[in-house]
């Protein structure tokens, strides 16, 4: 898994400064890119929570089923060995220890990136009240929450990606657990039939 320690933007905080350095005619400009970071701000924290969200709902349903597994599975591979022939049986036992490491691994993934997070940025007062800021003309203190706008949506946009990543892992985790323990089924149930 690949870490975003940066925003892959190449553009740097001091190049937005001085690509906001319009002549004052340009209010509509400046205007068009306040609303712009604005609003991209506000969809990375709709993301973050939707994540969040995420991550809650596979770790309840990862821990439900890898409570279901180790509570039951150990039972019906006892059962099992009546039934199936010990080649077999083994086989069944690797998939029951996979598909086992398989969820807790998607329940710890899934817990870890729900966890609250240190890097996550938000506006600060102390950043929208800059004093020398707010005594300026609006026009430059519309470019300056531009650019803190913007440095907060980079920053929010690595926490994300971070987190977003981290989700897909579990999920393929999950889902192949799940895959495995299908294939016991068919297997155990191939078997019996014979």
């Amino acid at each position: 898994m690949r870490k975003h320690t940066q925003a892959p933007f190449t553009i740097s905080p001091e190049e937005i400064k001085e690509r906001l350095r319009l002549p004052e005619k340009e209010q509509r400009t400046v205007d068009d890119l306040y609303g712009l970071s604005h609003g991209l701000l506000m969809e990375e924290d709709r993301r973050a929570i939707a994540l969040d969200s995420k991550a809650h709902n596979l770790a309840a349903v990862a821990g439900v089923c890898l409570t279901l597994m180790l509570s039951g599975g150990a039972l019906v591979l006892q059962d099992l060995r009546d039934i199936v022939d010990l080649p077999w049986l083994r086989i069944l036992g690797v998939f029951y220890i996979v598909a086992s490491i398989c969820s807790l691994s998607a329940l710890g993934l899934a817990l870890f990136a729900a966890r609250p997070r240190s890097g996550y940025k938000t506006l600060r007062q102390e950043d929208l009240f800059k004093k020398c800021e707010l005594t300026c003309e609006k026009n430059r203190y519309r470019r300056y929450l531009i650019t803190h706008l913007w440095k907060i949506y980079q920053n929010n946009f690595c926490v994300n990606q971070n987190k977003g990543s981290l989700l897909r892992i579990a999920y393929m985790l999950f889902f192949g657990s799940l895959v495995l323990l299908l294939s016991m089924g068919v297997i155990a149930s191939v078997r019996y039939m014979r």
